[in-house]
């Protein structure tokens, strides 16, 4: 029979075996409970992420609610367009009515006006 040499690990005690066996146990019931530990922690995440998922598809669904199609946006800048416009020619019409009055002064656009109602018969 061979002899058991010192510090040889295929041969151990039975009070070794039983140390080691407990200690192999004690960490794979740490191991099981941080996996579980784990698991609970990412559950517990996936849960957050999906309430804030559902509470962003909820506030992106009011942004589209209150959004205008691109059809309609395109025909009120058409209209602001030709309202635009108009505004434009009113004021370039009061522009002119107003540099009429600074060329002929109060008292030449008094005469034209009244030489305007003589021409129309207003007055006598």
């Amino acid at each position: 029979m061979k002899e058991i040499e010192e510090g040889d690990d295929r041969f151990v005690s039975r009070r070794e075996l039983q140390h080691r066996l407990v200690a192999l146990r004690e960490l794979l019931d740490s191991r099981e409970a941080a996996y579980t530990k784990a698991l609970e922690l990412q559950a517990v995440e996936n849960q957050r992420r999906l309430a804030e998922l559902n509470h962003a598809h909820q506030q992106a669904q009011e942004n589209w609610a209150r959004s205008l199609p691109r059809e309609t946006f395109a025909g009120y800048v058409e209209q602001a367009e030709k309202w635009r416009e108009e505004v434009n020619k009113s004021i370039s019409a009061a522009q002119g009515a107003i540099g009429l009055l600074r060329f002929l002064g109060f008292v030449g656009v008094l005469a034209l006006l009244m030489a305007l109602l003589r021409l129309a018969g207003a007055t006598r």
